[in-house]
């Protein structure tokens, strides 16, 4: 019986030719679509989620009230070393600071600006982001170290095993202490020279003094590692009271400190300034690319739907014929639904590899390193789930409307089914909307 309704399928599909191939563009435009808006749907949910502990770090947002309320994604110094002291909530801090740009590279030919982005020395035990090559531990603990992406190893050395080696910069000569991956495309964090403290310290005249006395500038990007379950509430107030409690005088200005969820800051940081969002996204844009992948999913399959209900007509002296030889209406369904799967794999099949073919012009208008995350086995049977339930279910309703013919009627120019004209012109109606 299967090898039968296979049979009837592909001799059906290959006779209507023009049909055939209506459906399946219809239905691999909408899931070409579909898939593209939910791959840059879910990477902009996804940004920071690669930190092993990033449902426990908060970045620490000052809010600033001086007649005009704002938001600040950088504070004081101590805010964050001294807290880490004061509140066993804190589990690990770390911070960043940036303080202008420097001329980079050996050959004279070769330099470049690049931004002077300081680190604490734990940070890359605070972040998971990856080594090459140096040992995270201690590429940030000694004065004239760098660390530096690939891009910028290659940019610089043509090469990324470079440990050892001396850069250049217009302050002074840099040693590199380690090459890291560069920044995943999903992290708000993209920096790519990384200064120790140490260097600084020694540049700067001032700096142990500020940085061990300073409560109130917004200089460092300060991240906390929180115990798992503290309570969010009282402890931002606990942190408001320690850190004003500490204010002069000369301060003429309230200020709260509030914390903001790692997996936050990209897409919920419009209304705070300063800190480091790199390619910062917009809610809006998540909320209105579900929306319209939806609706172009929905749209593919209701014009399915309505072609294969309007083409129907032609069908209706087979199922006649069938039902005479002994078919019921279970093993008609059966057989309009096996089509419609068969249909809704082939467009899926042409969906994926058109976006295989074509990601790159994809992620060059975009701005996004988007994949098929095939890779990830729960997302894609998600998203070939929800593909291939929509194909199959947008056949139901021709599947039960063919189920219906009766073969005594299966000869009349016009066909009654349910009460309704089933006539040329509303066929015609029905195909042209």
């Amino acid at each position: 019986m299967l090898k039968n309704y296979i049979k009837i399928t592909f001799r059906y599909l290959l006779k209507n030719k023009i049909f055939t191939f209506v459906n399946i563009l219809g239905l691999t435009l909408g899931f070409t679509c579909f898939i593209l808006l939910s791959l840059f749907v879910i990477d902009e949910l996804s940004f920071d989620d690669f930190h092993s502990d990033a449902d426990h770090i908060y970045r620490v947002i000052q809010t600033i009230n001086d007649g005009d309320a704002r938001k600040v994604a950088a504070v004081a110094p101590l805010v964050g070393t001294e807290a880490k002291e004061q509140f066993p909530e804190i589990v690990d801090q770390t911070q960043l600071i940036q303080i202008g740009r420097l001329t980079v590279g050996n050959e004279p030919l070769n330099r470049d600006y690049e931004r002077i982005w300081i680190a604490h020395e734990n940070f890359f035990q605070f972040f998971d982001f990856e080594f090459m090559h140096g040992n995270p531990e201690t590429a940030l603990t000694k004065p004239d170290n760098l660390v530096v992406t690939e891009s910028i190893a290659t940019k610089y050395f043509g090469e990324t095993d470079i440990v050892g080696q001396t850069l250049y910069t217009n302050v002074y000569e840099g040693t590199i202490a380690g090459v890291i991956k560069d920044f995943f495309p999903n992290s708000h964090i993209d920096i790519e020279v990384i200064h120790t403290e140490p260097t600084w310290a020694r540049e700067i005249d001032s700096w142990n003094e500020w940085t061990s006395s300073n409560w109130t500038s917004n200089s460092f990007i300060t991240y906390y590692k929180m115990t798992p379950g503290f309570d969010k509430t009282g402890f931002e107030q606990k942190l408001t009271n320690f850190v004003t409690s500490n204010y002069g005088t000369e301060v003429d200005y309230t200020s709260t400190f509030s914390l903001q969820t790692l997996k936050d800051i990209h897409l919920y940081s419009q209304d705070i300034s300063g800190g480091e969002n790199a390619n910062a996204g917009n809610l809006l844009y998540v909320y209105m690319f579900s929306i319209v992948g939806f609706l172009i999913l929905a749209i593919a399959c209701f014009n399915y739907m309505n072609l294969s209900t309007a083409a129907s007509y032609r069908r209706i002296r087979e199922v006649a014929m069938r039902k005479t030889l002994g078919a019921n209406k279970k093993q008609l369904i059966l057989q309009f639904t096996g089509e419609a799967l068969l249909v809704s794999t082939i467009s899926v099949i042409l969906a994926i590899t058109f976006i295989e073919l074509t990601m790159p012009y994809v992620n060059a208008f975009v701005g996004k390193s988007l994949s098929l995350p095939f890779q990830n086995i729960p997302l894609v049977a998600g998203l070939l789930f929800i593909v291939l339930a929509s194909g199959i279910l947008s056949s139901l309703y021709p599947s039960f409307f063919l189920s219906k013919v009766k073969p005594a009627v299966a000869l009349k120019k016009e066909v009654s089914i349910g009460g309704r004209s089933f006539s040329l012109r509303k066929i015609l109606v029905v195909t042209q909307f």
